[in-house]
């Protein structure tokens, strides 16, 4: 199967919430993170990642260090016209690659993950393994992201063992 799965070190989650028509909000996002709200199912990877989760809301990821004062950051850019929440806590995210790693994957979701379909920074809100998940393609190596509520961190590991 894949040739590495594991489970990634913590990170800081923001989550970000505002209108993209709103050009006050997205100016603003882009004062304190360089870069606009990304359109549906794109992801801009870097030091500081943005993942599209629905039409107004978006998952920012950080340094843990770092989510306090960006989060202050972000909240008084966006005011009135936005949110942004810390939500550190809530979930875990999972490191999936090799050349097998898409095998895997389709085992738990039924997305088309062929490179010209799903290319690096392409992201996807999924059912998988009958849990609600990220799933983001970070490298052409193939490498995955695959990010889930915590609290089903148990039932995905116990998944991917019967998958093995």
């Amino acid at each position: 199967m894949a040739d590495t799965v594991h489970l990634m070190p913590p990170a800081g989650r923001i989550a970000l919430r505002g209108r993209p028509s709103d050009r006050a909000f997205v100016d603003a996002v882009v004062s304190v993170l360089g870069v606009a709200p990304p359109e549906p199912n794109v992801a801009v990877l870097g030091a500081v990642s943005l993942y599209w989760l629905q039409p107004t809301s978006w998952l920012v990821e950080c340094a843990p260090g770092d989510t306090e004062a960006l989060t202050a950051r972000l909240c008084e850019a966006v005011r009135d016209r936005g949110m942004a929440v810390d939500v550190s806590d809530t979930r875990v995210t999972f490191r999936l690659s090799g050349p097998d790693a898409v095998t895997l994957l389709n085992k738990g979701c039924s997305l088309d993950l062929h490179p010209r379909v799903f290319p690096v920074g392409r992201s996807a809100l999924c059912a998988f393994a009958q849990l609600h998940a990220l799933l983001v393609k970070t490298s052409d190596a193939p490498v995955f992201q695959l990010t889930i509520p915590r609290g089903a961190q148990r039932h995905f590991e116990d998944w991917l063992a019967a998958a093995f």
